[in-house]
């Protein structure tokens, strides 16, 4: 009785029975299973609906093309996976099923779903069909990319930020950024006109307008809106923006925003840590977002607040994109990120950070007694030439899990163990964290050569398994 409960929450239990119904299951079979059942009609609730008539929930989603229905169902089968297993097991009578599978099932049932949950998977713009009536934020003016055309409808999905753990209507909720921050826009611009910081640049710096830029970029986000990508409230936090700051970066030619933020407890009394993005787009629409900084403090530290604000952000970011070539820079410092950030899909920015690593991991082994080729072995590697990726030397698995507080006598425990939680943990963990030092990391994505499938922020990251 759990996916009742779950999927039908919002109607007056109290006033149903249980019954034992017959349900039609895969390939024909029937079996019997205890429901809610209305005693005045005798039917299910999940083939209820209020009013005489044809049912206008069912009505509505006639309205869809394929492509459509096939789309929601995709981010309907994402978003909450529990409830997308157990709907699938409803209409179906099988469990464990995989994604595609779930997610036909869904397509072929949209009008089972209930309204609530449908809607914020449904595009606002599809005012037509009827959901539109309710309370809804304006649409981001985002700039889409034709490149999208020809996909899937589950990758345009993903592409264009439609998928994931944001509810998109709350992004233009509250205050114009703009308005808000217009004197640091002010002294930004100052700083630009001034002709000593001119001197010798070759970029003409009156010719950009930032707060037009930035209004270009984050397409009518707001200052809350953006609190609300980068906050967590299941983990208790909230972020508090504090500043933005705007230059041109004299490379590129581009001008680039950089956003900060002010981690805090749910009741504000208790500063958690900082947040800092810096953010441009390039004149053939792509865009380009650097995590300057991601502090945590260790009070806060294995709860999974980095995971999830990356996951959110991520999504924030593939929507802004509008659908076009997104990059994410990052530094993975020596501490946990050195690890973290490589089983986020995140490469080497050039091959001097491979070279290093791959010598690294020469000496890490021989520090501590371990012949360098079993491990290759063990991992199905011939040579050292064939691990290119840093999730690769983050997966690689040996003999046994270590506990890098006492085993690995051979690296010198210095502060990156301070906030490192001790459990045991496998070779490449133990490696990256101990024997690795800092390297700059990029994540292509929405591109036909990306790294979209080596890291899905939606599913938790799994390394090699031993033998």
């Amino acid at each position: 009785m759990e996916f009742y409960i779950d999927l039908f929450k919002a109607i007056d239990m109290s006033k149903l029975v249980k019954k034992p119904v017959q349900v039609h299951g895969h390939n024909g079979h029937i079996f019997t299973r205890m429901q809610w059942v209305d005693p005045e009609t005798g039917k299910p609730i999940s083939e209820e609906h209020h009013g005489e008539g044809p049912d206008p929930h069912e009505h509505h989603l006639k309205k869809l093309d394929p492509d459509n229905r096939i789309m929601i169902a995709s981010r309907l089968s994402l978003s909450d996976r529990k409830w997308a297993n157990s709907f699938a097991n409803h209409v179906s009578g099988q469990e464990n099923q995989s994604h595609e599978v779930i997610t036909r099932h869904i397509r072929n049932n949209l009008h089972k779903v209930p309204v609530d949950r449908l809607r914020p998977h449904i595009n606002a713009t599809r005012g037509d069909l009827g959901y539109g009536k309710q309370p809804m934020s304006a649409p981001l003016s985002i700039r889409s990319s034709g490149k999208a055309k020809g996909l899937h409808p589950h990758e345009v999905a993903m592409r264009m930020g439609e998928v994931g753990p944001l509810d998109l209507r709350r992004l233009t909720i509250g205050e114009d950024i703009v308005d808000e921050f217009d004197y640091e826009f002010r002294k930004s611009t100052e700083v630009m006109m001034d002709p000593g910081a001119r001197r010798g640049m070759r970029v003409p710096y009156e010719d950009h307008d930032l707060r037009a830029n930035f209004r270009n970029i984050f397409g009518g986000t707001t200052k809350q809106g953006l609190e609300y990508v980068f906050s967590d409230p299941d983990r208790d936090m909230k972020a508090e923006m504090i500043g933005v700051s705007s230059y041109v970066d004299n490379r590129t030619g581009s001008v680039v925003h950089e956003i900060n933020f002010g981690m805090y407890s749910m009741d504000g009394e208790t500063r958690i840590g900082d947040i800092s993005r810096s953010i441009r787009r390039e004149k053939d629409g792509s865009l380009h977002v650097v995590n300057e900084l991601l502090e945590i403090r260790k009070s806060h530290h294995g709860k999974g607040l980095a995971e999830n604000l990356y996951a959110r952000s991520e999504q924030f970011w593939r929507h802004l994109s509008g659908g076009n070539p997104l990059s994410i820079g990052i530094t993975a410092n020596i501490s946990v990120g050195v690890y973290a950030w490589a089983t986020k899909g995140f490469d080497f920015q050039n091959s001097s950070y491979l070279y290093t690593m791959q010598d690294e991991l020469e000496g890490f082994c021989d520090q501590n007694g371990i012949d360098v080729k079993d491990v290759l072995k063990k991992n199905g590697y011939k040579n050292l030439d064939e691990i290119e990726h840093p999730w690769e030397f983050a997966a690689l698995n040996y003999t046994k899990k270590y506990d890098v507080t006492r085993e690995l006598d051979g690296v010198e425990k210095d502060e990156r163990l301070r906030d490192l939680n001790t459990k045991p943990v496998h070779f490449g963990k133990a490696f990256m964290l101990l024997g690795a030092s800092s390297w700059e990391g990029i994540r292509y994505l929405n591109q036909s050569v990306g790294h979209d499938d080596i890291y899905n922020p939606l599913e938790p990251y799994k390394p090699r398994e031993s033998d």
